[in-house]
């Protein structure tokens, strides 16, 4: 058991060696409760001293336990204090990353916010009216390919579009439809002798 306990302070000794001569300079106190690393020192050392007594030696009497019995509950108080303290220091240190991080976040906010603004929205405007042109275009070409130029009557790409619709309609319907089919080329013997207008 007493190995243990051992185990446990030397840890905690390691821990922070200079502690008391951080929290002076941090905290400006100056005079620290105890030296802490003579009052370990001497714990250990009386430890291993009661672990290297022999059984017999081993009695309420024993120096050694006194000295540990009657300062283990100063030691363990000093380390709390120390904990506390490394503890207050902790907080302090996320309170300032906590706020750091809002300001971050604020900060990302308004660019964020810039951006959309003055850049993205006049952006967006000028790709709404390219987009009103582009189909205002693509109307106009669709009516220029579907029409003869000269005469600007249905060509026969508009004719095979119609049939189609009109043949799946026929069908969709079970209706019967009729198709005349005339070819004039006569105007162009008539173009020979007479003279266009």
């Amino acid at each position: 058991m007493a190995n243990y306990k051992i185990l446990g302070l030397v840890c905690l000794y390691n821990m922070d060696v200079n502690f008391h001569r951080r929290y002076e300079i941090n905290r400006g106190i100056v005079n620290p409760p105890m030296n802490m690393q003579a009052q370990i020192n001497r714990y250990i050392s009386e430890a291993q001293a009661l672990a290297k007594e022999p059984t017999k030696l081993l009695t309420p009497a024993n120096p050694h336990l006194i000295y540990l019995l009657h300062n283990s509950e100063t030691l363990l108080e000093s380390l709390n204090q120390i904990v506390s303290l490394y503890q207050q220091e902790d907080e302090a240190k996320i309170q300032s990353l906590k706020w750091l991080e809002t300001l971050s976040g604020v900060i990302i906010l308004l660019t964020l916010a810039f951006l959309g603004l003055y850049i993205f929205r006049p952006l967006a405007k000028t790709l709404l009216k390219e987009r009103v042109q582009l189909e205002q275009t693509n109307q106009e070409l669709g009516f220029l390919s579907s029409v003869d130029g000269l005469t600007l009557i249905a060509n026969r790409r508009q004719f095979d579009q119609f049939l189609t619709q009109t043949w799946s309609l026929a069908v969709r319907n079970a209706e019967t439809i009729a198709l005349i089919m005339c070819d004039i080329d006569f105007p162009a013997g008539v173009g020979k002798t007479s003279t266009w207008v």
